[in-house]
């Protein structure tokens, strides 16, 4: 009976040992310039430190950001204690917030939405486009399980009028990250004031990426229905002119997300579709059926 006992507080244990590194956040960093050194902080995750693509990460992690592209932000903090806080002096603490986020990246760079702010021994340094700075870089990747990722930054500029600059190589370890892509309407958003269209309004259609094994660009590898008329059918489709994030290109081609888009329709055999615009985006498990007896 005691050894019984033994062995039952040993597994409370065990579970409660595995549950706080769960629930743990933890950074590596390694940086040279105007600090040298290697650096490894782990803390419990709160609203202080933690990972989330959620608008309020502290109040439902596991909520979506439900705002439109680019995002929902994967958002990683260690050491602010609110939101629009500074962060925490002397550090090591850390802001970084990646855009298009969703379940299924691994890879990402967006130097324009993108942003990394660092503290280290008492003193801040930032990287984003605004800087416009042709050295600075930010590039980074996500672990498959969702638990944390890696990244590289280069030319960190120094706040408060300095000019020095660091360069840093990290990766962490968080919760991991439940929210996937959320249905979001997509503003559409016109050149300049007064703007109009060259061309009659675009039909609004859904696309949806058939399993059909292409061999060459004409392959009509999408279905399409027009969900102001109820037709469907299969079709050639060009999206370049979306400039989709490769991410979220993977998951239409994948058949994970349909395609809320404007677009022109070029007869042919089978038919061309130009997406114009981006109209929303929606998980394949929450969209509209498209009807298989309507494809040719």
């Amino acid at each position: 009976m005691a050894n019984r006992r033994l062995v039952l507080c040993l597994l409370a244990v065990t579970a409660q040992t595995a549950r706080a590194q769960a629930e743990e956040v933890r950074l590596h960093l390694v940086v040279h310039g105007a600090v040298t050194a290697e650096i490894t902080v782990t803390h419990a995750a709160d609203s202080a430190h933690f990972c989330s693509a959620a608008a309020a990460p502290w109040t439902d992690p596991d909520t979506p950001d439900p705002r439109p592209s680019p995002y929902p932000f994967y958002r990683l903090v260690f050491g602010q204690s609110a939101p629009g806080a500074d962060l925490d002096r002397p550090g090591p603490a850390i802001g970084l917030a990646l855009s298009d986020y969703f379940t299924g990246a691994r890879s990402h760079g967006d130097p324009v939405n993108d942003s990394i702010e660092l503290v280290l021994a008492g003193r801040h340094f930032v990287g984003h486009s605004g800087m416009r700075d042709p050295a600075y870089r930010l590039a980074a990747s996500y672990r498959e399980d969702r638990r944390g990722g890696a990244l590289m930054a280069q030319h960190l500029r120094e706040t408060g009028g300095r000019h020095a600059t660091l360069d840093l190589e990290a990766d962490w370890q968080c919760p991991p990250v439940a929210a996937d892509v959320p249905a979001r309407t997509v503003s559409v958003h016109t050149l300049f004031a007064g703007a109009v269209p060259a061309r009659p309004d675009p039909t609004p259609l859904r696309l949806r990426h058939s399993d059909i094994p292409c061999v060459d660009r004409g392959c009509a590898a999408w279905r399409v229905l027009d969900e102001a008329s109820g037709i469907a059918y299969l079709a050639r489709v060009d999206l370049r002119r979306l400039r989709l994030a490769r991410g979220l290109l993977r998951l239409a081609q994948r058949g994970q997300v349909d395609l809320l888009v404007g677009a022109d329709i070029r007869p042919g055999n089978p038919p061309r579709i130009v997406a114009v615009t981006l109209d929303g985006i929606e998980p394949v498990q929450a969209a509209a059926a498209i009807p298989e007896a309507a494809l040719p």
